[in-house]
């Protein structure tokens, strides 16, 4: 009877690590995935250079995300991540392992790696998840009362996840922040933050530049929107 690829996990696995194959490879994704929450995300595991129809009594998959295990095939398919699918037919024919995540949120962040036994080599391959959407930023009246309590407002917008910061500044120097802003929900399943800076115009405020900055994670540096201040009353 050929032993089953179940067992080979805790008794051989480290030994199998350090053996060397020049026939079994895994393909995965060799860029970052970004997808917005809430959509169905595949992570893409191609394994080759094993017979067709593949010998699933040979064959153990391990899908990781850092060192947690999400899912598993072993005989059968089984997963620690609610919702997550594995095609077995497309397994065995096309050595398709494929992980379907749906409905993803910022909790799906990571990087995954598809680890194969095909007995008696090892192949992996590793994949990046970023669950997130890049803010939109846009700015409220810039025409003020010379010497009234006024307010100039930055609005982020369509942003995923909810963490966001934000600084003003004028002519350069910060005059509030960082701060982080209180975001809402969208009925879209995004977010949007107003953040609010309190002047009371002077005449040396008349065509000063205000800047609204923001930080977020799916933006790699901070965004910036400058406008001039419009004094009136003068």
């Amino acid at each position: 009877m050929k032993p089953k690829a179940a067992f080979l996990w805790p008794s051989f696995l480290l030994c199998l690590r350090t053996a060397t194959s020049a026939v079994l490879r895994v393909t995965v994704s060799p860029s970052v995935i970004h997808a917005n929450p809430g959509s169905a995300v595949m992570l893409p595991c191609h394994i080759s250079g094993t017979p067709k129809p593949i010998d699933l009594e040979n064959l153990a998959v391990k899908w990781l995300k850092g060192s947690n295990v999400i899912a598993t095939y072993e005989d059968k398919f089984e997963t620690n991540r609610p919702g997550a699918q594995m095609a077995t037919e497309k397994l065995v024919q096309e050595g398709d392992a494929t992980l379907l995540l749906p409905r993803v949120q910022d909790t799906d962040d990571g990087v995954y790696t598809c680890s194969v036994i095909y007995v008696p080599d090892t192949a992996e391959g590793k994949v990046e998840l970023k669950v997130e959407v890049p803010p939109q930023l846009t700015h409220g009246p810039t025409k003020l009362q010379l010497g009234k309590p006024s307010s100039v407002t930055c609005l982020a917008s369509g942003f995923y996840p909810g963490n966001i910061s934000v600084t003003w500044l004028q002519d350069g120097k910060i005059v509030k922040g960082p701060e982080q802003a209180i975001a809402h929900l969208t009925s879209e399943g995004l977010f949007n933050a107003e953040s609010v800076l309190e002047l009371i115009p002077q005449i040396v405020d008349d065509n000063a530049t205000i800047s609204c900055q923001i930080n977020h994670k799916a933006i790699k540096a901070p965004l910036r929107e400058d406008f001039q201040l419009q004094v009136q009353g003068m």
